[in-house]
């Protein structure tokens, strides 16, 4: 680890345990549950109150969700998961695609919480709630998740940076092919119903 200063690890369970490979990741490292409440806005600012309270010996809170899955550096050069220990700044996250293969957050423009870094100054600096699902104005459809409440917030006042990349672990539809071979198809892309 670089000179970040002391990083406290929050697995968002989400009463799952971690993946066995972020099990695996999380040896060596200072880590504990956070809220296993539901919906995940509240959840994520249940394990910021309880850092702000009571973990005032550690400058950074590291979110990462139980189905993240750690990712080595890769051949083309795009740095990997544990690049979120050891780059400098305030607010960094690791890009990852989303549920059942659909766009996630990728790139400097598009925070995402499910693997992210924040200072203790950056979350002592904004009013709760850190994170919140917007809808629309009548209260009765999500317009987005609650990652992009967070950086609408966040981004007028402190660098936001993608540093690497972690994978997300999904269930995938494995679909023969001629002559034994297969494809993958995600399942919301397949029709629910009668075949």
């Amino acid at each position: 680890m670089s000179n970040v200063g002391s990083i406290l690890v929050a697995v968002m369970a989400f009463r799952q345990e971690p993946n066995r490979h972020l099990a695996r990741w999380l040896e060596n490292k200072c880590w504990r549950y956070g809220s296993p409440e539901f919906p995940t806005d509240v959840a994520r600012n249940q394990t910021v109150n309880r850092f702000l309270a009571e973990d005032r010996q550690f400058d950074h809170l590291l979110i990462i969700d139980a189905d993240m899955v750690p990712l080595p550096d890769q051949a083309d050069g795009q740095r990997g998961t544990d690049a979120i220990f050891s780059e400098p700044g305030d607010v960094l996250y690791c890009g990852y695609v989303g549920r059942e293969g659909i766009r996630g957050h990728y790139g400097d423009s598009d925070f995402g919480a499910a693997c992210c870094r924040i200072s203790r100054k950056v979350l002592e600096s904004l009013p709760p709630p850190w994170f919140r699902f917007p809808t629309n104005a009548a209260g009765t459809v999500r317009t987005s998740c609650e990652c992009s409440w967070f950086h609408a917030r966040a981004r007028s006042r402190w660098h936001i940076r993608m540093v690497g990349i972690v994978g997300h672990l999904q269930p995938l539809v494995l679909a023969p092919t001629d002559q034994g071979r297969m494809r993958i198809v995600s399942p919301h892309k397949l029709p629910v119903g009668e075949a």
